[in-house]
């Protein structure tokens, strides 16, 4: 499985139409090869960096699959697309990654990502990039797997201490892996004790 990693600098009056041609355009024509899907439309939360990026992520069977998407966008049916989205954004940049063994990603049923550009509630992310030292990069991904990749397990498993009411793992909260005590984009309804709380949308 290989993953396209764009992060998009969107010009800011197109905001909100950018995000139409991913969800009413790129997101189910790309579907028609059975070998690629969008997976993430994110949006990167103003004040955590520089304004209107975007951070997309289409994920692709093999390179055969990223052969067939660039050829779409470079000749084919994808082309008129492709310039149309150009006029929103000031740059676009890419990379093509791989997952480690032990991520999750590394098996994805693409035929049950959703294509419909469904509406969803809110969801925060982290997106966090780290430059190892020359040399150091197995060193490195050694460490995220064995104390990075578990606490985050453990994060996301833990049990919401003031919500007495749902009782429910963090993981299954509508909104992501947070608590919904102050720090989740929503809350999950029948908690007495939570309040909203408000967050960009990811």
């Amino acid at each position: 499985m290989l993953f396209l990693h764009e992060l998009h600098t969107v010009a800011g009056r197109h905001e909100d139409a950018f995000e139409r041609t991913f969800r009413e355009g790129f997101m189910p024509e790309v579907a028609e090869d059975d070998g690629a899907r969008l997976l993430y439309f994110l949006r990167i939360a103003h004040g955590t960096g520089r304004a209107y990026h975007v951070v997309t992520i289409t994920a692709l069977r093999d390179g055969n699959a990223y052969e067939r998407l660039a050829e779409r966008v470079q000749r084919g049916d994808l082309r008129s697309w492709a310039a149309d989205t150009d006029r929103m954004r000031h740059e676009v940049r890419g990379k093509v990654l791989l997952a480690v063994e032990w991520s999750p990603l590394r098996e994805i049923d693409l035929a049950a990502v959703p294509t419909d550009g469904r509406e969803h509630d809110p969801v925060l992310y982290m997106q966090d990039s780290a430059w190892p030292y020359e040399g150091m990069l197995d060193t490195y991904l050694e460490k995220a797997r064995t104390h990075y990749a578990p606490s985050l397990e453990q994060q996301t498993t833990r049990r919401c201490s003031h919500c007495s009411a749902c009782s429910r793992p963090r993981s299954v909260h509508p909104g992501g892996a947070k608590s919904c005590c102050g720090n989740a984009s929503t809350t999950p309804s029948g908690c007495p004790r939570c309040s909203p709380t408000n967050s960009p949308r990811a």
